[in-house]
């Protein structure tokens, strides 16, 4: 139960049979080794769930811009690009408050 919650606790390497002094720096540096590359993976995976959020916003705003201007995909995409960098705001941003504005209006699809 101890090693599990030291697993849990983000414990990289469980010393099990005694700890000598030559051994403290290389079992250390693999510990902090493995701790960077799991946090390098929990930030690439944190990465894409935001960027599937963005891209999910962004298809949405298209598909609102599609049906109200009755133009194509890839016209609403423009049009968010064009307004996003006339504003200077990401295009996330602009598809935000496509929704938000469709969605005081009663207009969503």
């Amino acid at each position: 139960e101890a090693m599990l919650n030291a697993v849990e606790a983000g414990v990289s390497a469980y010393v099990v049979d005694g700890l000598k002094r030559e051994r403290v720096k290389p079992i250390l540096d693999l510990a902090i080794a493995r701790f960077k590359a799991f946090e390098k993976l929990r930030g690439e995976r944190d990465d894409a769930i935001q960027a599937l959020a963005d891209r999910k916003v962004i298809e949405r705003a298209k598909g609102i811009l599609t049906q109200q201007q009755n133009i194509s995909e890839p016209e609403s995409f423009e049009m968010m690009r064009n307004a996003a960098m006339q504003q200077k705001k990401t295009l996330v941003e602009v598809a935000g408050a496509i929704i938000a504005v469709a969605h005081i209006t009663g207009s969503q699809t």
